[in-house]
């Protein structure tokens, strides 16, 4: 017989499909049921389907406004397709409704931090750690934030504290590598990434951190990425103020070029040097995907799209060559 209680129980062990038999059993019988229709939202959300992820639990929310589970899985997928506003809305509603779920204070951590609100991500991670001490994703959370507002050390601390509650989360191991990345570590980094891969080895998070850290075996590629967590790391509005400064720069340069004669030269290399760092923030992934793509190993971490991307990079690059060999 279809219950609640085996659909959730099959959620937990990430038997999805068998879940949603158990759920629809359960909705045959009671077609209105609110927390039938709040698991099989999440179910749907777990299989990346997060449109109609928000619709079974809108219907939930019909249903029963008081399930405010539903409001959170209705975040997420708001999350997962990149509403952040619309996610924001869904999980304060969720958190003024039930105060008491550290699971809420995590995602809206995350959202903090995807809008590089880092001082506010520690805050909720630390709220929902107040509620529950060992909840993985809260400690996550506040790790990332810690390490993007510059205290690394506090950042280390959590993440370590993280691995020894439970090391086998992939989430942590994953989290773990990207810190050392982003501290230049890229050795102990793929250590992490593959301990990630072992418990999950559809963990997007890790693979692609595993991917960063083979091509900063690199040192040019390591250069770019100091460059790359440093804009990360700053709010848009001073990304595109840096952007501005190098052109504005640059003009300058032109133009004092031209006023001190002969020497002008070694200013223009300057100019030219600034426009290179420029152009090459925007193919140097792609081209170091290109020699990943030609490893026998590392080109199974690339998605189909970063792959075709690589090639086509690499096609881009030979007629390049042959045209200059041409001239």
């Amino acid at each position: 017989m279809a219950s609640l209680e085996r659909a959730e129980l099959l959620i937990n062990q990430g038997k999805i499909d068998l879940a949603i038999e158990q759920l629809k059993g359960v909705l045959l019988e009671d077609p209105d049921n609110a927390f039938a229709l709040t698991y099989l939202a999440l179910c749907k959300l777990r299989l990346d389907q997060p449109d109609d992820a928000i619709i079974t639990a809108k219907m939930a929310l019909t249903s029963n406004p008081e399930i405010d589970f539903a409001l959170y899985v209705i975040s997420a997928a708001h999350l997962k397709l990149e509403n952040y506003t619309k996610s924001e809305n869904a999980i304060k509603r969720a958190i003024e409704a039930n105060p008491n779920q550290a699971d809420y204070y995590g995602l809206q951590a995350q959202l903090k931090l995807i809008s590089k609100d880092f001082k506010e991500a520690i805050v909720w991670a630390e709220k929902g750690l107040t509620i529950d001490a060992e909840h993985l994703f809260c400690r996550n959370m506040l790790s990332t934030a810690q390490l993007k507002s510059g205290d690394k050390e506090a950042s280390f601390q959590t993440i370590h504290k993280a691995l020894e509650m439970d090391p086998e989360n992939p989430l942590s191991h994953a989290n773990y590598g990207w810190a050392e990345i982003e501290k230049g570590s890229h050795k102990k980094a793929l250590g992490h990434f593959k301990e990630a891969l072992k418990y999950d080895p559809h963990d997007a998070y890790a693979r692609s951190g595993m991917l960063e850290a083979l091509k900063a075996k690199y040192i040019v590629y390591r250069m770019f990425l100091r460059y790359y967590f440093f804009m990360a790391n700053l709010k848009s509005g001073t990304q595109w103020a840096i952007l501005i400064g190098i052109v504005v720069i640059n003009r300058v340069i032109g133009s004092g070029a031209e006023s001190i004669g002969e020497y002008g030269f070694l200013l223009n290399y300057v100019s030219y040097a600034l426009i290179f760092f420029m152009v090459s923030t925007w193919v140097i992934e792609p081209v170091f995907n290109f020699f990943m793509r030609l490893n026998t190993y590392s080109k199974y971490l690339l998605t189909a799209q970063e792959s075709k991307t690589a090639l086509l990079v690499g096609a881009c690059f030979a007629i390049f060559v042959g045209s200059l060999v041409g001239w």
